[in-house]
């Protein structure tokens, strides 16, 4: 398994341009899961959102950390968005 702080090294997509972040656009972010809590620490990280892997929004927050201790085991897609309009989407199991 894996530890509790998992960094990730992310190349965002902007919204507004539908093109790859160039480098200077780059964002770390670490993703911290403790139990069902998901936190996701990086530069102004506004909202959180769990999909299913049908893209049905299971859990979501305007927040850097999610609670998901309510929704069954799984994998599940995590939207992070960035105050800057960036989106990235992780994997991540609930176990």
């Amino acid at each position: 398994t894996r530890g509790l702080d998992t960094p990730l090294t992310t190349n965002l997509i902007a919204h507004n341009a539908g093109a790859p972040a160039t480098s200077a656009e780059r964002n770390s972010l670490f993703i911290r899961q403790q139990g069902r809590i998901i936190t996701v620490q990086g530069d102004a990280v506004t909202a959180l959102s769990l999909l299913t892997l049908t893209g049905t929004t299971a859990a979501s927050i305007n927040a850097a950390s999610l609670d998901a201790s309510a929704l069954p085991a799984g994998v599940y897609l995590l939207r992070i968005a960035t105050a800057d309009g960036a989106e990235s989407v992780r994997r991540l199991l609930l176990r």
